[in-house]
């Protein structure tokens, strides 16, 4: 038998899921490191899955609001996520190619400037040794962040 209940129920749940699907879906998440034109499904699988740390971290205020003393685990959990969203927020950003290493401001003619030229092979060679670290580097974070995920609710 139908009641008033499971209708209102029924209307209430459909009016969340026309929400969730229309103006506020959960199940999106905004990268605000990566431009929003086309980029390597690889670098958005890094941004993204750091993006939704961030989030976790930032707008659920999962630090504050979850014991993170409860045991051992607990404890390791948010000293990674404390490492991981540092090195994301702080570390990784502060990265320089070595034809960019100047302490002046370039603007945009002296960047392209800088990109149109042949690097010396010093300055080659360096650049490619710095994006494989680089690359392992974030492969490495990457890692460690899917091994707590277990953790990321609230």
């Amino acid at each position: 038998m139908i009641t008033l209940h499971k209708i209102r129920r029924s209307i209430s749940d459909a009016w969340y899921y026309i929400r969730c699907k229309c103006l506020h879906p959960h199940n999106v998440v905004r990268i605000s490191t990566l431009p929003p034109t086309w980029v390597d499904r690889d670098e958005v699988m890094l941004h993204g899955c750091f993006q939704i740390l961030k989030d976790f971290i930032e707008e659920e205020k999962a630090l504050e609001l979850i014991d993170w003393e409860h045991d051992e685990r607990h404890r390791h959990t948010a000293s990674e996520l404390k490492e991981l969203y540092n090195w994301w927020t702080a570390k990784r950003p502060a990265r320089v190619l070595p034809e960019f290493e100047r302490d002046d401001d370039l603007d945009i003619e002296e960047i392209m400037s800088l990109m149109s030229k042949s690097p010396n092979k010093e300055i080659a060679e360096e650049r490619h040794r710095l994006e494989d670290e680089w690359q392992h580097e974030d492969d490495e974070m990457l890692k460690r962040l899917i091994a707590i995920r277990q953790f990321l609710w609230t």
